[in-house]
This record gives structure tokens, C-alpha cells and sequence, in this order.
């Protein structure tokens, strides 16, 4: 996938290619590393990412970048994301994870779910 795709991940999308991130349905103002390393983060949800992986993508460098440069921009990422910040986990040793948004249960099964709970629906189910 190219990284001038516009990309989404829950209530976060990024284009690289206008250089733009919506949080929330608001604008979110990001450096250039900053929107590198998102964008690295919602294309791989759930994948940890080593530092070098993320020098690599962001700085387009393989070596002589400092892992403290990771640091202060996912600190600087995780404080723009307000609510969406704790998302990206710190992986000691070795990286970072950005968690995806766990789904909301579908409206079929929080129907079903709310009328468990009540005895004579699930007497009525049992006796269909």
C-alpha cells in the first residue's frame, strides 16, 4: 500500500499525501515524523513495531537514528491523540503497538443480549 493513501483505523484517519490527521472528526495538527509514524501505527494495527522499524519508515535511515527519537515523538503522537494516545502501547525492550478500536457489539446482539437478562424473553426463546 502506498503511503500517500488516505488511511483509517476507528476514529482516526490520516492522509500522508495532504499531509492531514482527523481525530474525532477534528483536524489534528502533525509534524512530518509525527504523521509518519501514525500512519505507520494504523496501517498495522496491533503489530509491534520496533524502534528500527519505525526509524526506518519515518526517517527513511537504517541505523544511527536514536531510539530517544522514537520516544519523544510518540510521546509528542500520543498527547495531539488525546483519547486515542493510551492506544499506542509501549512494548519495553523492544517497540510499539497500536491497539484497533474493539468493535461495538452489532444491534442484533445487544437485542438479544438485553432481553437474556429478562425471564419470560428467554422462556419465550427456549419454547421456540
Amino acid at each position: 500500500m502506498s503511503p500517500s493513501e488516505a488511511q483509517r483505523c476507528g476514529d482516526i484517519a490520516i492522509d500522508p499525501a495532504a499531509r492531514s490527521a482527523i481525530v474525532d472528526g477534528r483536524a489534528v495538527q502533525l509534524t512530518e515524523r509525527e504523521l509518519m509514524l501514525l500512519h505507520c501505527f494504523v496501517t498495522q494495527p496491533n503489530r509491534l513495531l520496533t524502534r528500527s522499524e519505525l526509524v526506518a519508515n519515518a526517517w527513511n535511515m537504517r541505523r544511527g537514528a536514536g531510539s530517544n527519537m522514537v520516544d519523544v515523538i510518540v510521546c509528542r503522537l500520543r498527547r495531539k491523540l488525546a483519547s486515542h494516545g493510551p492506544r499506542i502501547e509501549t512494548v519495553h525492550g523492544l517497540g510499539y503497538r497500536f491497539r484497533a478500536p474493539v468493535p461495538a457489539p452489532s444491534a442484533a446482539r445487544s437485542k438479544h443480549a438485553a432481553g437474556a437478562d429478562r425471564p419470560d424473553t428467554a422462556i419465550a426463546a427456549i419454547a421456540e
